[in-house]
């Protein structure tokens, strides 16, 4: 049930925008988690945040635009590091 309750607390953190580490990490640690766990939560989800950024621009870019000017070989890798990511993001 603990486990589950930090889960939770680092998703809506996650889902807060601008939601700096400092403050991740100060709500965990005030929430009675140990300091080297609160740490490495905090450093996970403003690692996710950061991906999550970087996802939202390219989802405000057409596909086209971003595919323009590369080899048909840049394209395939392109959509495959997409698919990857996204496929990472999912198990995360």
């Amino acid at each position: 049930q603990s486990l589950e309750r930090y889960d939770d607390l680092v998703h809506s953190m996650a889902d807060v925008n601008g939601s700096s580490e400092e403050g991740i990490l100060a709500s965990l640690l005030e929430d009675g988690l140990p300091e080297d766990m609160a740490t490495a939560v905090a450093n996970f989800a403003a690692g996710v945040n950061d991906i999550e950024e970087r996802v939202r621009r390219l989802q405000r870019t057409p596909w086209a635009e971003l595919c323009r000017g590369l080899s048909p070989l840049e394209s395939a890798r392109l959509h495959l590091m997409v698919a990857y990511t996204i496929n990472t993001l999912f198990y995360m």
